[in-house]
């Protein structure tokens, strides 16, 4: 899970640097949009319910199944202090959170974004597929929310993130 692997990074960074402080690290992460099923759009797939629900969904109709996934993660978020909220609703294609994401990168706060998002989404169950919870995120990263309304009520970059659906199933 990809907000597990950031809170690992961050700590493995922050131990790097207290052992050796005067050392220079620089990473460079570059984020793209990423979809589970891809880019097969599938009419009111949007609308799955909960994180829970769409597990027992993915899982092929098996809650026993989506629980062990659940357990799964939340043993490995435990590692990294993270609590997982499963309860949380969610859209296997979020594209516009998606769209931000490449938006924000332009104002150069796209981790920034992205950190804030993935805490609210995945602990505080305040979904990424919310509008205005979006764009609390923009507000609290010191961007335009206005500007950030304006471009999601636009088709801008929705092909972009729909090819890259497609190439992280198929690449």
């Amino acid at each position: 899970h990809g907000y597990i692997g950031k809170k690992h990074m961050v700590t493995a960074l922050r131990r790097f640097h207290e052992q050796f402080p005067d050392a220079a690290l620089q990473i460079n992460v570059t984020r793209h949009p990423y979809s589970f099923v891809g880019d097969t759009q599938v009419p009111g797939r949007e609308m799955e319910g909960s994180w829970h629900k769409g597990l027992i969904a993915y899982s092929g109709g098996s809650e026993a199944r989506a629980l062990q996934a659940e357990q799964g993660l939340q043993m490995m978020g435990a590692q990294a202090g993270v609590k997982f909220d499963f309860s949380v609703p969610v859209n296997w294609q979020p594209v516009d959170s998606q769209r931000l994401l490449l938006w924000t990168g332009r104002h150069g706060k796209q981790e920034e974004f992205m950190s804030l998002m993935n805490r609210k989404h995945f602990e505080q169950a305040r979904s990424a597929i919310d509008k205005e919870e979006l764009l609390d995120c923009v507000a609290a990263v010191g961007l335009d929310t206005e500007a950030a309304r304006a471009f999601l009520n636009t088709d801008e970059l929705r092909d972009v993130v729909w090819q890259s659906y497609g190439a992280t199933i198929r690449d």
